[in-house]
């Protein structure tokens, strides 16, 4: 049994050796492999930086979320919260710019037009930012509009 996996193997080896010393192929077997092999590398780097990247993020939100639960008692500002709902409305309506906001010690107030299908959304979205404490909504609503072939 070992002279038969030592024949097998020799034979392998053999057989490879030729393919790669090739004198009319070989040079380009080689950088085919070499390519490969390094392209595997570079793979293998770029998939390590994200999953660095990944833990890097998610250590802060992490560490964010204990400075948050420790109780910040101190209240943002308006500007703050002003940027913080803008944000919350641009992950709900598509255009987020013909909604004007206004912030008054975290009263929150919304102008403009929205189509009727985000308005529930949007309001939920605006009331659960941190810092607003109430939220008045003058919006204009506006039904839902097609895209597409009319039927």
């Amino acid at each position: 049994m070992s002279f038969a996996k030592t024949a097998l193997g020799s034979f392998a080896a053999g057989a490879a050796l030729m393919y790669f010393t090739d004198p009319s192929k070989g040079k380009r077997r080689r950088a085919v492999v070499r390519d490969r092999v390094s392209a595997s590398f570079r793979g293998a780097a770029r998939e390590l930086d994200k999953a660095k990247r990944d833990l890097q993020n998610r250590s802060q939100g992490l560490a964010s979320a204990v400075r948050h639960f420790g109780g910040n008692d101190e209240p943002a500002n308006d500007s703050v919260i002003e940027e913080r709902v803008r944000s919350a409305m641009g992950r709900v309506v598509r255009h987020p710019h013909g909604i004007q906001v206004s912030v008054d010690q975290g009263r929150v107030m919304l102008e403009g037009s929205v189509a009727d299908q985000y308005l529930g959304e949007l309001l939920h979205r605006v009331q659960s930012v941190s810092g607003v404490r109430d939220v008045i909504n003058r919006l204009n609503t506006r039904g839902r509009q097609r895209t597409g072939a009319v039927r």
